[in-house]
């Protein structure tokens, strides 16, 4: 049999007869489904099941778009007030209930905490791979860093998912933080962004005038310091060490780079890596810091004693330059160690990918992983393969198609691939639009 795009919705049928879905207490958890219809895209949400096979029965008749299941677990999950409609047109894949009242009255019994990490906001990926790679590296920071290594939970209670598209997800289950309230929550995201913590979170800081507009003075914390003190060292001994390779020309152009992306406050708040863009720094600044990096006995102070203001005032620089090199190391420290999650862990409204689903973007489901999985994107396909089938399967492509999981093109025509990669690409890859996408390895 030759697959062609015709067989979209059987497949997603056979799919879903083949593979239930992964999801704890179902009956006690809201469902949203997305679902085409009269040319649409439709969201309905609000919707209960009591168990596994009544989900299954419902996806093999609606083949869905997209299935989702709360984070949080209610009395009553179907509740709606009269002024909510269950069924709307889809604008785009926000899927979370804004109306707070509505979700009380579902009378919420707790749940998980959810983390998830997509890297179509971050910089530094020109294509797929490239993107989720970004990703990767951040889920790897989320769970090593913030979740075991600085909050102290347990592997055990952590459920980690690749979401099927453009990033991971990571849901901490362990019964002894399914109360956390949406205000207890909040901070857990502001302390793995990096967002919102204070200067002495970074660095320890003084005042040397008791005015509102006091200027400050700066020491390092030890470079194994837990937490934003160690992270903050490291990267500034990672950045100086970059900048002592380079000539004075090239220092100027990397510190342009790594220029100031927001306002200097109390409270450092994490830049958007999209949007906010850095400003390039005055002549007199950029003086000063390179005069700093060039000046042995100004570096040696500073590894001796952490008294980083005083290292850099003894090389020239005044009490302004000290604060933008330390704004511009918080930034890049923030980019860098930090994990750039979405703010989703304070809604206790959310809806999240439910696991072994469909995402038809990519055609690929949202598989459970390890922590080990998280070493290398190919260990996840790997999972992928193990649900789907790796069983030769042939596809019939009527124009050239670039798939982006991969970055490989296929030429239209006929292709025998392994089942779940031959899904993927015929349903999940995009037309080649541009003859400079077909300087890309072209798959025999």
């Amino acid at each position: 049999m030759v697959l062609t795009q015709s067989d979209r919705e059987a497949v997603l049928r056979q799919h879903y007869t083949d593979h239930q879905v992964e999801v704890s207490l179902p009956a006690q958890r809201e469902f949203m489904l997305f679902v085409e219809g009269k040319g649409k895209v439709w969201k309905s949400r609000n919707i209960h099941y009591e168990n596994i096979d009544e989900i299954t029965e419902a996806l093999i008749a609606k083949t869905p778009l997209a299935v989702y299941n709360s984070a949080s677990l209610f009395l009553d999950p179907s509740y709606t007030d009269e002024k909510s409609r269950t069924v709307r047109e889809a604008k785009s894949d926000e899927d979370s209930d804004r109306t707070g009242t509505q979700t009380e009255k579902k009378g919420w019994i707790g749940g998980e905490l959810p983390f998830d990490i997509d890297f179509d906001h971050l910089p530094g990926w020109n294509n797929y791979r490239e993107g989720i790679e970004i990703a990767r590296q951040n889920a790897v920071r989320l769970v090593d860093d913030f979740l075991i290594g600085d909050f102290a939970f347990d592997i055990e209670d952590l459920d980690i998912r690749f979401s099927g598209h453009r990033g991971f997800h990571v849901l901490v289950t362990g019964e002894a933080y399914r109360f956390m309230t949406k205000e207890e929550r909040r901070p857990l995201e502001d302390y793995i962004l990096g967002t919102e913590v204070h200067a002495s979170g970074f660095v320890f800081t003084s005042t040397l005038t008791p005015s509102r507009s006091s200027k400050r003075e700066y020491e390092m914390y030890s470079n194994d310091a837990p937490g934003w003190g160690g992270r903050f060292t490291r990267t500034f001994t990672s950045m100086i060490n970059q900048l002592r390779q380079l000539q004075n020309e090239e220092k100027r152009q990397l510190l342009d780079q790594w220029g100031p992306r927001t306002d200097a406050k109390a409270n450092y708040t994490r830049p958007n890596w999209t949007s906010d863009t850095p400003q390039p720094l005055d002549d007199k600044t950029a003086k000063e810091i390179i005069a700093f990096i060039n000046n042995t006995d100004a570096l040696r102070m500073l590894k001796k004693t952490g008294k980083l203001s005083q290292a850099m005032w003894s090389s020239g620089a005044s009490h302004k330059t000290v604060a933008t090199l330390v704004h511009m190391c918080v930034q890049k420290c923030q980019l860098d160690h930090g994990a750039e999650i979405d703010r989703i862990t304070n809604d206790i409204a959310r809806q999240i990918r439910t696991p072994n689903s469909i995402h038809t973007a990519k055609f690929l489901p949202c598989v459970k992983i390890t922590r080990e999985d998280l070493e290398d994107f190919d260990l996840v396909l790997e999972r992928i393969s193990q649900l789907v089938g790796d069983e030769p399967t042939t596809i019939s492509l009527d124009y050239d198609v670039l798939w982006e999981v991969n970055n490989e093109v296929f030429p239209a025509g006929e292709h025998t691939l392994p089942k779940w990669k031959a899904h993927s690409v015929l349903f999940g890859s995009k037309p080649v639009e541009n003859s400079n996408e077909l300087t890309t390895p072209v798959a025999e």
